[in-house]
C-alpha cells in the first residue's frame, strides 16, 4: 500500500512540475514576443519623428543618423527598394537591437535609428 501511495505521489508531483515548467515556458515567449512588439513600434514611431523633423528643419533628431553605413545591409535594402518606414532586429536575447529606417526626400540612403 505505501509503495502505491509513493508512485501517486510522484506521478502526481512530477505532472505538476511539468506543467508548471510548461505555463512558465509560454509566459517567457509571451512576454519576449510582446516587448519585442513594443520595442518595434516605439523605435518605429521614433524614426517617423526623426524622419518628419530633418525634413521640415533639416535637423537630426537625438538617437538618429543619416549614415547609412551603420544601419544593418538588411534594413537598408529595405528602406531603399520599398521606400517606407521598418524595423529591423539584429542579434538576440540581451544584446537584441531593434533599428528602424525611413526614407527621406532628397536622401538615397533614409534615417535611421536604433534602440
Amino acid at each position: 500500500m505505501n509503495s502505491l501511495r509513493a508512485r501517486l505521489g510522484v506521478a502526481f508531483a512530477l505532472t505538476a512540475a511539468l506543467a508548471t515548467s510548461l505555463v512558465g515556458v509560454f509566459v517567457y515567449r509571451g512576454t519576449a514576443a510582446d516587448l519585442l512588439g513594443r520595442a518595434r513600434t516605439q523605435t518605429a514611431g521614433a524614426v517617423r519623428s526623426a524622419r518628419d523633423r530633418y525634413e521640415s528643419q533639416r535637423r537630426l533628431a537625438s538617437g538618429a543618423t543619416v549614415h547609412a553605413s551603420v544601419a544593418p545591409a538588411p534594413l537598408r535594402g529595405v528602406v531603399a527598394q520599398r521606400q517606407r518606414v521598418v524595423t529591423f532586429v539584429s542579434g538576440s536575447g540581451s544584446a537584441a537591437r531593434v533599428w528602424g529606417g525611413a526614407p527621406v526626400g532628397g536622401r538615397a540612403s533614409g534615417i535611421y535609428v536604433s534602440r
